[in-house]
């Protein structure tokens, strides 16, 4: 089995829903596990790609910015936040989002794992 599929498979059995959100263009990768609890087609791949404001309410894309300076004006990365996500059927889930910031040489945030 090659790297990919195995850590695919080790994601998926999890059952753990990660999400890699690149602040430089506002998109955002999640995993088919977190697709799935979404209710979103998703792609068997774990390359499941939407834009920020599809997946995440704008009150919450707010509180997460805010987050986010925070930590930056902290010279800090890792977060834990509740907030919630849009499921495709129109209703919200609360999620548990723990994560990290990732930033480029002058300091400014590039991505959010978690």
């Amino acid at each position: 089995m090659d790297e990919s599929k195995y850590i695919n498979q080790i994601i998926n059995s999890g059952n753990i829903g990660i999400l890699d959100w690149d602040l430089t263009q506002d998109r955002i990768l999640i995993s088919k596990a977190l697709c799935d609890k979404l209710g979103y087609n998703c792609s068997e791949n774990n390359i499941n790609r939407f834009s920020a404001h599809e997946i995440i309410p704008q009150k919450d894309l707010s509180i997460i910015r805010k987050t986010i300076k925070e930590l930056q004006s902290k010279n800090s990365t890792d977060f834990s936040l509740q907030h919630t996500l849009n499921q495709h059927d129109g209703y919200q889930c609360w999620v548990l989002h723990n994560g990290t910031v990732k930033y480029d040489n002058n300091g400014k945030p590039t991505q959010l794992i978690s």
